[in-house]
């Protein structure tokens, strides 16, 4: 198998480190915040000795940073936390000469060079060990029955669930179709290994495959785009942290809107607002930290503990969220309310109390720290794209104040929280466990459930297939379930290689050389006959055709001491014959009545008139009544009872398309024609 590294292969275009506001509706200004304000607050610092000259130039780079926050010389006045840190030149000759001297290049971020470098290396996604390539199977099947099995699941897979497996499965359902192509249904040992191999191939692509085709597989989700944006968001985290990218760097690779369904997503939105955040608090290297702590290193404003670095902080990102409709009329609500110094205090504080999802990243981070950022293993690795997820969710619990619709995020971030719990199992190569789980997520986007478990789970048998006995357990679990002579009870028309099991009693009569010789008897025991049987009558009766009957050498005569068997061979299950069911609703117990013929079974004695003579390998002749539990083996054709819901859908649209089944017809019609010729 590859490694966990390739099952996510699609490039989505990545956005930079430290990205500005994007052309669209939503802008988000993210900038290293915390270490801008540092670099402002040391510029302050060094001009009240700086000369003239000095003086000017660490103006120019001041005022440079707020630029990037959209404040300049003049609107800084006018600002809510930074009107009285105005840079004023210190007076001399060449104070307000601007210096011929080049300073430092200023355009990319100031502080960014200073922020604490990703310690983390490339998660580590090699899986356990490559299995290989399974061994050939033991040998053919041991029954036609089993080829009878695949034959059913096969076109049930390629009629029925065609959407669903070719959407999931596209190389395992295109070769399943190739092998059913013009009518052909023999399958040999190689066909099904290269099947197995598929299966493989598919399920360890499903996550990427998941993703791509969302609009196919869940086509409920074309009204919920929030529940796509949760697996973007979750596909996304697990395919860059394939690819490298460290653990503080996650949430700014997946923000990219054009990921999402739409710029204005909610999940969107709350993944860029997290990234803003996320960038806003990085520490400077050297602290052994990557986020700075909200509480403890950055005082709100009406905390005596405050500092002016503290101030220059919330007066950058008070600046940033502006730039975002909800927070700036949020701020304006306050800034009205109150007056300036009060005002400042509550919105440093309201700051604050959303960003303490800071303070989960650097959780995090600690664990990784542990573990000289190594990642021992996949259940870590996913763990820690979990946790992340939770980040987010964090965050939009967070921005209660703030009035940002956020009533679908619960939703989205439960389903992105199962998408990385299934990519995790099939990482792992765990795919009885991640079918379950993608059922799980299937079932509440899609109609049919059931059938999709059953569907699913056959395909994921068949990739641990690896001889005939458990090609036989498979489709004893999947060819027809526990229970299924109900299916036969609720149709219309039922064809199906059928068993029965129960008592039966009747006459039966002997056939001696000669006619006069002939014994007449009752019989009572076990039958179990095997045969092909035709329900219909809304399942109430069904006509059976026996060919064997494993009870019918064990059937006692009754009343005649003379019976004895002789040595046991195989003709002896050979008991055709033919047998009428009433059918008992709502259990599988059938009661019916038949004739049946069994080859070679007794040996009689009798008295000529001068002797007692005895004949062996008699044949037998049955007429006997029988109460039985249907056993249905494998349904080779089913007509369900439509419900009433059906009836009424079929009568509303009585006629409207006959035209295409028509056509249909003719086609078929034209296709065997075709082939009978070439």
């Amino acid at each position: 198998m590859k490694t966990a590294k390739t099952i996510l292969v699609t490039l989505l275009a990545l956005t930079p480190l430290f990205g500005n506001s994007q052309n669209s509706d939503y802008s988000y200004n993210k900038q290293p915040t915390y270490i801008d304000a540092l670099r402002l607050n040391q510029l302050l610092n060094e001009n009240v000795s700086a000369d003239s000259t000095e003086s000017v130039q660490l103006k120019e780079e001041y005022y440079s940073i707020l630029s990037r926050y959209g404040i300049d010389s003049v609107s800084i006045l006018s600002h809510p936390f930074l009107g009285d840190l105005e840079f004023v030149v210190n007076t001399g000759s060449d104070a307000n000469v601007l210096s011929v001297v080049p300073g430092p290049d200023r355009t990319k971020s100031s502080g960014e060079e200073n922020i604490a470098q990703s310690e983390s290396v490339p998660m580590n996604w090699e899986a356990a060990a490559i299995n290989g390539i399974a061994n050939f199977m033991a040998g053919r099947f041991k029954q036609e029955v089993l080829h009878m099995g695949i034959d059913q699941m096969f076109n049930r897979i390629s009629l029925r669930d065609s959407t669903l497996v070719s959407e999931l499965f596209p190389k395992t359902f295109a070769h399943i179709v190739e092998l059913q192509k013009d009518g052909n249904d023999a399958y040999y040992t190689a066909d099904l290994l290269y099947l197995r191999e598929l299966v493989h191939l598919d399920m360890e692509a499903l996550p990427t495959t998941i993703t791509k085709n969302l609009d196919k597989i869940f086509p409920t989700l074309d009204l919920k785009p929030e529940m796509i944006d949760g697996f973007t968001l979750s596909a996304g985290l697990v395919k860059y942290a394939s690819m490298g990218v460290p653990v503080d760097q996650l949430l700014n690779f997946v923000s990219d809107t054009s990921l999402y369904s739409s710029d204005s997503s909610v999940v969107c939105r709350v993944v860029n607002i997290t990234d803003l955040l996320s960038q806003a608090y990085k520490d400077k290297a050297g602290t052994g930290r990557t986020w700075v702590n909200p509480v403890v290193t950055l005082p709100h404003m009406g905390n005596p503990n405050s500092t002016r670095i503290s101030k220059l902080f919330y007066g950058l990102l008070y600046s940033q969220l502006s730039e975002i409709k909800e927070f700036k009329m949020a701020f304006e609500k306050v800034t009205k309310s109150t007056d300036l110094v009060e005002a400042n205090n509550r919105i440093s504080k309201m700051i604050q109390d959303f960003s303490l999802v800071v303070g989960k990243l650097e959780m995090i981070r600690n664990v990784l720290k542990e573990n000289n950022y190594e990642v021992e293993n996949l259940r870590q690795a996913m763990g820690i794209l979990d946790e992340l997820v939770d980040v987010v969710d964090m965050a939009a619990n967070g921005l209660g104040e703030i009035d940002i619709n956020l009533t679908k995020v619960d939703s989205a971030m439960q389903l992105a929280h199962e998408y990385i719990s299934f990519t995790e199992s099939i990482m792992d190569q765990d795919y009885r466990s991640a079918i379950p789980k993608l059922v799980a997520v299937l079932s509440s986007y899609s109609k049919d459930n059931i059938e999709i478990s059953r569907a699913l789970g056959f395909l994921s048998g068949l990739g641990e297939v690896e001889n005939d006995a458990d090609m036989e357990k498979l489709l004893q679990a999947y060819a027809l379930p526990i229970g299924s002579a109900s299916i036969k009870r609720s149709s219309t028309f039922n064809l199906s290689v059928n068993g029965y099991v129960g008592i039966t009693g009747g006459l039966e009569r002997a056939f001696a050389l000669e006619s006069s010789n002939n014994q007449d008897k009752g019989n009572f025991g076990l039958t179990a006959p095997i045969g092909i049987s035709m329900t219909f009558a809304n399942g109430q009766i069904t006509l059976f055709a026996s060919v064997f009957d494993l009870g019918s050498i064990v059937n006692q005569r009754l009343n005649n001491d003379t019976t004895s068997y002789v040595d046991l061979r195989f003709e002896q299950f050979f008991s055709p014959g033919a047998q009428l069911y009433w059918n008992f609703k709502n259990t599988p117990l059938s009661l019916g009545a038949g004739v049946s013929y069994v080859p070679n079974l007794r040996t009689i004695k009798y008295n000529d008139g001068t002797a007692t003579v005895g004949e062996s390998g008699l044949n037998v002749l049955r007429i006997n009544a029988s109460l039985v539990i249907d056993i249905p083996f494998f349904t080779l054709y089913n007509r369900t009872i439509p419900s009433d819901w059906e009836k009424d859908v079929r009568k509303k649209n009585k006629g409207k398309y006959d035209h295409l089944v028509e056509a249909k017809k003719r086609e078929l019609k034209a296709a065997k024609k075709a082939r009978r010729n070439s």
